[in-house]
């Protein structure tokens, strides 16, 4: 909660700021980074803590230069934990992961200082975990696959560089995703106005 307080009062606040360097319109943008994934062991079955990759396409609307509506679509890597036990029969393994395919739509609001623009946003996010279990001896494999849903609240915020016609987004996304499950990204984006 303490990250939805602080990024409605950024939006507050940058309501007032003036909008010299920045012009409305549409744009297009792509994004990669790296997504964390951090669960207690109740939806997986046994506890994981991982980063992977994550990229995601954008697209959205800036009015009156310090406002936006954005939507985006994105995917993650694989995020995994592998635990391994001996036996005298040899070596067996225990695998879980997943991997996320996550939708966004947010308002955005920029604080702009000269061509460089602090921002925040809120929003909502509409995911889906494709997740494996992984069971290993030396004699047989056996797995297990699955899909879960989840929504709700995203928040995020971060630094923009804006140029004539391309903007440079260094950002820190939080996802509020099921009890147990803590889900975070920090994305470096580039963004193409027309």
């Amino acid at each position: 909660m303490r990250y939805v307080s602080g990024v409605l009062v950024f939006l507050c606040l940058a309501g007032g700021a003036e909008a010299q360097y920045l012009s409305g319109g549409p744009y297009l943008g792509a994004s990669v980074g790296s997504f964390s994934y951090r669960e207690d062991g109740e939806n997986l079955g046994v506890g994981v803590s991982d980063s992977t990759t994550a990229y995601r396409l954008l697209a959205g609307y800036q009015f009156r230069g310090v406002y936006a509506v954005e939507g985006s679509w994105g995917r993650t890597g694989t995020f995994k934990e592998r635990f391994e036990f001996f036996d005298p029969s040899g070596t067996v393994s225990f695998e879980v992961g997943g991997e996320y395919e996550i939708a966004t739509l947010r308002f955005v609001a920029l604080a702009p200082f000269s061509n460089v623009n602090m921002f925040g946003g809120i929003g909502y996010f509409d995911a889906t975990l494709d997740a494996y279990q992984r069971f290993q001896t030396p004699d047989e494999v056996q797995t297990a696959m699955g899909e879960d849903a989840d929504d709700g609240l995203t928040a995020v915020g971060g630094i923009q560089f804006d140029l004539r016609r391309l903007s440079i987004r260094g950002e820190y996304e939080w996802f509020d995703t099921d009890d147990g499950v803590d889900t975070q990204s920090l994305n470096v984006a580039l963004l193409f106005r027309f």
